[in-house]
């Protein structure tokens, strides 16, 4: 006989306000260290959230802030014309290297 099957959903228990004041924050631990598992937070930042001490050592994340889409469908088109003007640009010198112009006057 396990602990959980002495309380049914009926029994009666006491509790002063010390006790579920325990009970609560220890939940809300619980509740903490769960949402943090779901969502792949390193096990270093779920060991500080849980003894509430900084551990020394560990590397902070980085983070990239990706542009809005129009800002950076802009920033591509441009990057991508003055490619291709490059490219043109190779072409045309290399087929006029072998011609001299002629000057005028």
């Amino acid at each position: 006989m396990a602990l959980a099957d002495l309380f049914t959903p009926e029994t009666k228990t006491e509790l002063n306000f010390k006790q579920l004041h325990g009970l609560t924050a220890e939940a809300v631990k619980y509740d903490l260290l769960m949402n943090g598992i779901k969502c792949d937070v390193p096990h270093a930042f779920l060991r500080e959230v849980m003894t509430g001490k900084k551990e020394e050592g560990i590397q902070e994340p980085v983070i990239f802030h990706m542009p809005d889409p129009e800002r950076l469908h802009k920033m591509l088109s441009a990057a991508a014309r003055r490619a291709a003007g490059q490219r043109y640009q190779k072409r045309r010198r290399a087929a006029g290297a072998g011609r001299r112009r002629r000057p005028r006057g």
